[in-house]
């Protein structure tokens, strides 16, 4: 899994807070990370970028997608650059992607869970164009949301998720941790309780989404059924 530093949201409730600047991290040579996965090459199934937000390094993560032919490779993304995951389809350098949803896509309410207080019409508009554009691929598509008390847990906002996400095929609810994140109000509520997740997963069910799963520390990736 390659972490990468940079990401051009601010949302109160993210666990990676430590890899939002661009400079969080520590530039690493592309013959460096070659080697590494080469060293590991037997143990591996899959090589990852996560982050952070791996669009912010296009050309980095293309240059190492279009080396890494010989191995299935995925990414997981927050859609706000369709452009980066055209070029990676169109190369066909890419098998999985995983995208998070934090909400349901009207811009003042997404604009409160990312955090960012300027217009997010581009965003949004670019979010929309990622959806359409990985939905006329083959690749595999995941969506996520991270289920966060008082703010992501209630069944309109994740109904209204599901119904972008049955076009998918995946959806998967996660669990909530209060470490590392930036609004301090969020750091003394709890974690999501599994009941919560499988309620809301029944929930995305209803809506028609195929597969939904539920993440938790106790149980794992649990598959979520409406019996």
């Amino acid at each position: 899994m390659l972490f990468c530093s940079g990401w051009n949201f601010v949302c109160p409730f993210c666990m990676n807070s430590s890899l939002i600047p661009l400079k969080s991290g520590v530039e690493i040579d592309s013959s460096l990370r070659k080697s590494r996965i080469m060293e590991n090459i037997g143990f591996l199934d899959v090589i990852g970028a996560t982050g952070g937000e791996p669009g912010l390094q296009p050309k980095s993560i293309v240059q190492l997608y279009t080396w890494a032919k010989f191995i299935k490779t995925f990414i997981n993304t927050n859609r706000s650059h369709p452009d980066f995951l055209e070029k990676l389809l169109s190369k066909r350098l890419i098998d999985h992607i995983a995208m998070v949803i934090k909400s349901f896509l009207i811009p003042q309410k997404y604009r409160n869970v990312i955090g960012v207080k300027k217009d997010i019409t581009q965003i949004i508009s670019n979010i929309w164009k990622t959806l359409e554009l990985v939905r006329t691929t083959k690749v595999s598509l995941e969506l996520r949301t991270s289920v966060v008390s008082n703010l992501i847990d209630a069944a309109e906002s994740i109904r209204s998720i599901a119904r972008l996400a049955k076009k998918s095929g995946i959806y998967i609810l996660r669990q909530f941790f209060p470490l590392n994140v930036l609004n301090d109000d969020l750091r003394h509520i709890k974690s999501t309780d599994r009941a919560t997740l499988v309620w809301l997963a029944k929930v995305s069910l209803q809506e028609g989404v195929q597969k939904v799963y539920a993440r938790t520390r106790e149980n794992g990736l649990e598959g979520i059924e409406l019996a």
